[in-house]
């Protein structure tokens, strides 16, 4: 009988032995069948992330709703829109229902220009929350809050070639963001339209509405003639601007 010397193979430090669990697993699966499992394993892992996105969406749009019903409801119980001379005489039904219209915008960041004093005004803007200020060709004029909030009430009633520019520039300030309700021109017009609002709150509308063509009108009489050549000129300037856009 030979008895052959045993014969010992170091390994090598750089060299990792393999898994047994993992041997076990991969065991007799050819190259297709793990490439197969690693592709469904990482569209698992996509489709968890995916729905966690979704959660996360439904959440924050649930929260922008709750938010918005919470904004109108307090605008409601504040009868905060009756603090503007447009809407001062009509009744709660009306005033509801106008608010119920209203869109629901936040601005966290401090020194924000919400409008800006010369552009075109589109849309009447009431605070539910925070503190902005208003400046005049630079100057500080007036602060805002929730108790006396609203602004941009120009923008409904333009003058007789569809305009209407802001006055002054209003921005957000202080460490508290700021929650508005916003109502456009074109919601606020759909709203006339519709019929929805009683008689005497349409009657009331077109009364402000007199009066601010009125106030218009005496406005495009101040001054001579040369300033109302001026005044034209830049009125068809700011005409022939708007039909451009609408191109």
């Amino acid at each position: 009988v030979v008895i052959r010397p045993s014969v010992v193979v170091p390994i090598s430090s750089g060299t990792t032995m393999p898994n047994r669990r993992f041997l076990s697993q991969t065991k007799g699966k050819s190259v297709r069948t793990l490439k197969v499992e690693e592709i469904e394993k990482n569209h698992e892992a996509h489709r968890h992330n995916r729905k966690k996105k979704l959660e996360k969406r439904q959440t924050e749009r649930r929260n922008s709703v709750n938010a918005r019903l919470a904004a109108r409801k307090k605008a409601k119980q504040t009868n905060a829109l009756r603090s503007s001379v447009i809407f001062e005489n009509l009744d709660d039904a009306s005033v509801s229902t106008i608010i119920d219209k209203m869109e629901y915008q936040v601005i966290t960041e401090m020194g924000t220009e919400i409008c800006k004093q010369g552009e075109f005004a589109e849309i009447l803007y009431l605070i539910i929350t925070g503190t902005c200020k208003v400046t005049r060709n630079g100057k500080k004029i007036a602060e805002l809050t929730d108790e006396n909030g609203i602004f941009g009430e120009g923008a409904l009633y333009p003058d007789q070639n569809g305009i209407a520019l802001r006055g002054a520039t209003v921005t957000s300030m202080g460490s508290e963001s700021v929650q508005l309700l916003c109502l456009s021109k074109d919601r606020f017009d759909r709203l006339v339209a519709s019929n929805t609002l009683n008689e005497d709150c349409m009657n009331k509308l077109k009364q402000v509405a007199e009066e601010r063509a009125k106030e218009n009108d005496a406005k495009e009489d101040e001054g001579d003639n040369g300033d109302k050549d001026s005044i034209e000129k830049i009125r068809i300037e700011i005409v022939s601007r708007v039909k451009t856009e609408k191109k």
